[in-house]
C-alpha cells in the first residue's frame, strides 16, 4: 500500500473516530417533567435557559431599565461558540453548563403565615437542572456557586453535610433557622430546594422511585396545543391543582386573608368543578415577550356552554371600516 493511500486511510478513520465522537458527546434532549413530582402545584420549564436571557436582553423593557440603571451591557457569546461549547462539552466549566443546560421549577406547596400584620407566602419548590455533564466536573462549581448564594441570601449562613439513602446533600441555614437552601448532585443532574423533603421528592421522582409529571396525560396535551416546541418557556398546573391555587390567590386579589379556611374551602369546591389543568408559554415577539395562557374546563361545563358558542354567520363590521394601523378589535 503507497503512502498516500495510507494517509487516505488514516484521514478517514480520524474523521470516523471525530463522528463517532461527536455523536457520543451531544446532549440528549430529555422530558423535564421527568424529574417533577407527580403531586406538584406548579411546574415550569426551559429547555434553552440562554435563549431566554438572551430574548429578555433584546427586549425593549429591558433595554430601557438597563439605560436608567446605567448597566452596561455584556459582549455575547457567539450563537456559534455556544453551539461548539454546547456540543462538545469543552470551555470553562460555568459556559458549559449553562450552554447545555435544561431547567425546570417546581412549586410543592404554598404555605402561608402571619407576622403581626403582615401575611408570609412561604413556597416549597426546588430548581432543577440537567446539565447533561458529569458529576465530576460539576460537583465544585455548584457547590461554590450555592454557597455564594446563600452568603448573599442569608448573610451569615450555617452549613452542614447531611447524607440520606446513600446521597449527600450540602444545607446553608439562615441565621434564625427558618429558612434554608439545600442542593445535592446526582450524576448530571443538579436539584436546589427549599428544604430536604422536596430536593428528595425530585430525587426520588427523576429515579422513577416515585410518580412524575411525565405521566401526566393532560401535560403532553397541553403541550400539543399550546405547541411548546417553539416556544421558550412553558408553564403547567395540573387540574387537580388549580383549584387549590386559586384558593391561595383569590382572597388575596379580594384583599382577604387565605387563612380563612371557609373561605378557601368556598372557592376550592366551586373552581374545582369548573376548572381543569391550566398552561402557560411565553416567546418573543417583536421588542417583547409574549404570553400566551390556556385555562381548560371540566367536559360537563363544556357540554353545558357549547350549544351557546355557535356562529351567526354575521360578518364583522369593524373589520371593514378600522384602519390598519389599529392593535385589536374586540366585537
Amino acid at each position: 500500500m503507497t503512502r498516500g493511500r495510507l494517509l487516505a486511510l488514516f484521514a478517514v478513520l480520524l474523521l470516523g473516530v471525530i463522528a463517532v465522537w461527536l455523536w457520543w458527546v451531544k446532549p440528549r434532549q430529555v422530558d423535564m417533567a421527568t424529574y417533577a413530582p407527580a403531586d406538584s402545584l406548579l411546574y415550569l420549564e426551559a429547555n434553552h435557559p440562554t435563549e431566554v436571557v438572551g430574548a429578555l436582553a433584546g427586549t425593549q423593557a429591558w433595554k430601557t431599565l438597563a439605560g436608567i440603571i446605567e448597566s452596561k451591557p455584556t459582549a455575547p457569546q457567539s450563537p456559534w461558540l455556544q453551539r461548539f461549547v454546547g456540543w462538545t462539552g469543552i470551555g470553562p466549566i460555568k459556559s458549559v453548563i449553562l450552554a447545555r443546560a435544561q431547567v425546570a421549577v417546581v412549586i410543592t406547596d404554598l404555605r402561608t403565615a402571619e407576622e403581626g400584620e403582615t401575611l408570609n407566602i412561604k413556597p416549597e419548590g426546588a430548581l432543577i437542572i440537567e446539565t447533561h455533564t458529569s458529576e465530576s466536573r460539576i460537583k465544585s462549581t455548584f457547590e461554590e456557586t450555592l454557597r455564594t448564594l446563600a452568603e448573599k441570601t442569608y448573610s451569615h449562613p450555617a452549613f452542614r453535610r447531611v447524607i440520606i439513602e446513600g446521597v449527600e446533600y450540602s444545607e446553608w441555614i439562615a441565621p434564625e433557622g427558618s429558612r434554608q437552601i439545600v442542593g445535592v448532585v446526582a450524576g448530571s443532574l443538579a436539584l436546589i430546594g427549599t428544604s430536604e423533603h422536596v430536593v428528595q421528592d425530585c430525587l426520588a421522582a427523576s429515579q422513577r422511585r416515585r410518580p412524575s409529571l411525565k405521566d401526566d396525560a393532560e401535560l403532553h396535551s397541553m403541550r400539543r396545543r399550546l405547541e411548546q416546541g417553539r416556544a421558550l418557556t412553558f408553564g403547567y398546573v395540573p387540574a387537580k391543582n388549580s383549584a387549590k391555587l386559586l384558593a391561595l390567590g383569590l382572597p388575596l386579589l379580594l384583599g382577604r386573608a387565605p387563612g380563612d379556611s371557609e373561605f378557601q374551602r368556598l372557592i376550592s369546591n366551586g373552581a374545582a368543578k369548573v376548572f381543569g389543568s391550566l398552561g402557560w408559554t411565553s416567546d418573543t415577539y417583536s421588542t417583547g415577550i409574549e404570553d400566551r395562557y390556556l385555562i381548560s374546563l371540566q367536559p360537563s361545563i363544556v357540554a353545558h356552554l357549547k350549544p351557546t358558542f355557535v356562529s351567526n354567520g354575521v360578518s364583522s363590521g369593524p373589520r371593514r371600516v378600522a384602519p390598519n394601523e389599529v392593535y385589536s378589535v374586540t366585537s
